[in-house]
């Protein structure tokens, strides 16, 4: 049984290793990858908010070319001198605001994925070329002075000039429609690295949950262990192992106990001290194991008759003691004569009895009692003597002469006495416990 048990538990802890080893992994794979997804979708988010910038700066740069390019056209057609020099204000401006479109141009080329979107910019990009290449041979026109070629640049300004640009601004129109479609895939795909991040989180977080509910319960588990053999220990340590009642430490410290609660209560306190008769005797004769099972059969007889509140223990040897709280000492003899009929093998005990006064020491209260028990001894034994102290003279000879009329005086094996609960009335009729026998 103990060998299939310990197998038992050494699979489950082999089962246990290897979840705990899995969990370990699942929460460490999941943060892992977790942490990954928000990273992506941090970058995302990032890349969609480029993407939208570039839109709406690609917007206000087409805006400002046109703006200038009209300005510029302006100026050449009116006749302004120095319009055509690349230094005057508007034709400065014009080609700044034209190299600028250029690069956003080519900004829009690096983010473009598909063909038909390679397409769309390579377009807008061709009527871009086109118009510069038109504003080129009319600047060339006017600076030649030749009056046909101005007259030919000046319906150049106004024709070709004005379709190309035309086309420009639809073309980055499209293009700009293209760039916020890729900013708003972005931001979906930013969302589903979110949902991604937070679903492994959670994965994560609920293997950790687990390891942590794991942990916590083994070491519930253990402190409960620690708990129980503390106290297995604990009553080892205060259970006579023979008997199974108390031992000679609870004895002492029960004793000082009762014995500060009497003083506080004002209830009496009555020490009964008991030794087995001729139990070396039986002992030589019977065997130890015969005399072990007599202890232990005495001792646990005696247990089950006592009042609740009450102790036995194993005072030494054959010898027990027992603590009676709220009980005057002839009341106690009562109980003593009625522990006489629990005794097997037919085997007697005699018994001292002694009442605390409220002031001497424990080793004195005892000592009392114990010398009580040795005057039993030397009256014939299987009987009961109450320390003399407490009880006066003429009481004591009547329970003596009681016990005396119960055992033969040769010193021939102890009888029981016919009715030793009767004879503990008759004799002290006057004193009551303060709880019920």
């Amino acid at each position: 049984m103990i060998d299939s048990l310990s197998n038992r538990d050494r699979i489950q802890a082999g089962i246990s290793s290897i979840l705990l080893v899995i969990f370990l992994i699942t929460a460490s794979t999941c943060g892992w990858l977790g942490w990954q997804a928000e990273i992506r979708q941090q970058n995302k988010w990032h890349e969609a908010n480029r993407l939208t910038y570039l839109a709406l700066e690609t917007k206000f740069l087409a805006a400002d070319f046109n703006g200038w390019q009209t300005a510029y056209a302006f100026d050449v057609a009116r006749g302004i001198s120095n319009a055509t020099d690349d230094e005057s204000f508007s034709r400065r401006h014009f080609l700044e605001s034209a190299q600028s479109f250029s690069q956003e141009l080519h900004l829009i080329q690096d983010h473009l994925q598909t063909d038909s979107e390679y397409e769309r910019w390579e377009k807008a990009y061709a009527h871009y070329k086109n118009f510069m290449d038109v504003d080129q041979e009319v600047i060339d026109a006017y600076r030649d002075g030749d009056q046909q070629r101005i007259q030919h640049a000046n319906e150049l300004v106004l024709g070709r000039e004005i379709d190309h640009f035309s086309h420009i601004i639809q073309s980055t129109e499209e293009l700009i429609v293209i760039i916020l479609n890729l900013s708003n895939q972005t931001l979906l795909e930013a969302r589903q690295e979110s949902d991604l991040a937070h679903i492994l989180m959670l994965v994560c977080g609920a293997c950790i949950l687990v390891l942590i509910n794991f942990f916590v319960s083994r070491a519930n588990r253990y402190i409960k262990h620690q708990f129980k053999l503390l106290r297995r220990v604990d009553r080892i340590a205060r259970t006579d192992g023979l008997t199974g009642i108390a031992n000679r430490r609870v004895w002492d410290e029960s004793l000082a106990k009762f014995m500060e609660q009497s003083t506080l209560q004002t209830n009496p306190l009555t020490v009964v001290i008991l030794d087995l008769d001729h139990f070396k005797k039986f002992n030589d004769s019977r065997g130890h194991q015969a005399g072990d099972r007599l202890l232990r059969e005495s001792a646990q007889a005696w247990n089950k008759q006592l009042r609740e509140g009450d102790l036995l223990a194993r005072y030494g040897g054959e010898e027990f003691g027992l603590l009676l709280p709220k009980c005057e000492p002839e009341n106690a003899y009562a109980i003593v004569q009625r522990l006489r009929q629990s005794v097997p093998e037919q085997q007697t005990f005699s018994a001292g009895i002694a009442l605390w006064d409220g002031q001497e020491e424990a080793s004195s209260f005892v000592a009392r009692a114990d010398a009580a028990l040795y005057r039993a001894k030397a009256k014939g034994r299987n009987r009961s003597e109450i320390a003399e102290l407490f009880v006066n003279e003429s009481s004591a000879n009547e329970l003596s002469t009681s016990e005396a009329s119960t055992s033969e005086p040769d010193g021939s094996p102890d009888q029981r006495p016919t009715d030793p609960v009767d004879a503990a009335q008759q004799t002290c009729p006057e004193h009551q416990c303060l709880e019920t026998v």
